[in-house]
C-alpha cells in the first residue's frame, strides 16, 4: 500500500502480466463511486495529455465500478513536490517552469465536468502544499 486516506481512498501498486510482459500499475480504491475521475483523466488524455507529450498525466487504464477501483499507469520519475522541497535553486526553477507549462495547457482546455470542490477544501489543500514548497 502506498497511501491510505481514511474514509476517502487507498492507493497501491500492482503488477499485471500480459503477453507483452509485466506492467506496473497504480490502483486507487475510493470510498464512493469515482468514475468521474476516470472520465476526467480520459478527457485529458484525449485533449493531448498523452504518454508521449511533454506535459502529461498518468494514463487511465480502467475503472471497475463494483470495487470503486481506478487503475492507471505507474509513472516513474522525481515528483515536483520533492524537487521543491529538497532540490537546488536551478532544479526548482526548471520544475516550476515545467509545472507552469502543464498548468497553462490544462487551463487551455474546456472545463471538465464532475463534482466541484468547495473553496474551503481547495484553500486547505493549497495551504498544506505551500508548506512543502516554502
Amino acid at each position: 500500500m502506498l497511501r491510505w486516506r481514511a474514509g476517502n481512498n487507498c492507493t497501491f501498486e500492482i503488477v499485471v502480466r500480459t503477453e507483452s510482459g509485466l506492467h506496473p500499475l497504480i490502483g486507487k480504491v475510493y470510498a464512493a463511486d469515482s468514475e468521474h475521475v476516470y472520465r476526467a483523466m480520459d478527457k485529458l488524455r484525449d485533449a493531448g495529455f498523452t504518454r508521449e507529450a511533454e506535459t502529461s498525466i498518468p494514463q487511465p487504464i480502467a475503472y471497475v465500478p463494483l470495487l470503486n477501483l481506478l487503475l492507471q499507469e505507474k509513472v516513474t520519475g522525481l515528483a515536483a513536490k520533492k524537487i521543491f522541497g529538497y532540490g537546488g535553486q536551478r532544479l526548482r526553477a526548471v520544475a516550476a517552469e515545467r509545472c507552469a507549462r502543464w498548468l497553462a495547457q490544462f487551463h487551455s482546455l474546456s472545463p471538465l465536468s464532475g463534482p466541484v470542490r468547495s473553496v474551503d477544501k481547495i484553500l486547505a489543500r493549497s495551504l498544506r502544499a505551500a508548506g512543502v514548497v516554502s
